[in-house]
C-alpha cells in the first residue's frame, strides 16, 4: 500500500515493496489464491489484445523502430562504432525510424 505522505511512492525508480495490487483479503487463503490468479490472468489477456491493436495499427513503423534499435545495440555491442559521427548516424536513423 503507498503512503501518501512518502514522496518517493511518486517516483518510478521507487524501490520499496508495497503491497501487491492484486492481492484479494477474503479471509480465505484459497479464494486469495484463485482471486489474484484471476486479476493477474485479466490483466494479462488486456495486455495481449493491447498488444494486437498496437501491431494492427502501428505494426510496420514498430517494425523500422524495432530493427534500427536492434542495429544500433549490435553495432553497439560489435565494438563497430568507433567513432563519435558514427554514433551520430546510427542514433539518426533511429530517429529517421520514427517519423511518421
Amino acid at each position: 500500500m503507498t503512503n501518501e505522505n512518502d514522496p518517493c511512492c511518486d517516483d518510478e525508480c521507487c524501490d520499496i515493496k508495497h503491497e501487491d495490487k492484486y492481492i484479494l483479503k477474503t479471509g480465505d487463503e484459497m479464494a486469495n489464491t484463485f482471486g489474484k490468479m484471476a486479476n493477474e490472468a485479466w490483466d494479462a489477456l488486456m495486455r495481449e489484445k493491447m498488444r494486437v491493436h498496437w501491431e494492427k495499427h502501428m505494426g510496420k513503423e514498430m517494425e523500422k523502430i524495432a530493427l534500427a534499435s536492434v542495429e544500433l545495440s549490435m553495432a553497439w555491442h560489435m565494438n563497430e562504432m568507433k567513432k563519435k559521427e558514427d554514433i551520430s548516424a546510427a542514433v539518426e536513423k533511429l530517429h529517421e525510424s520514427m517519423k511518421m
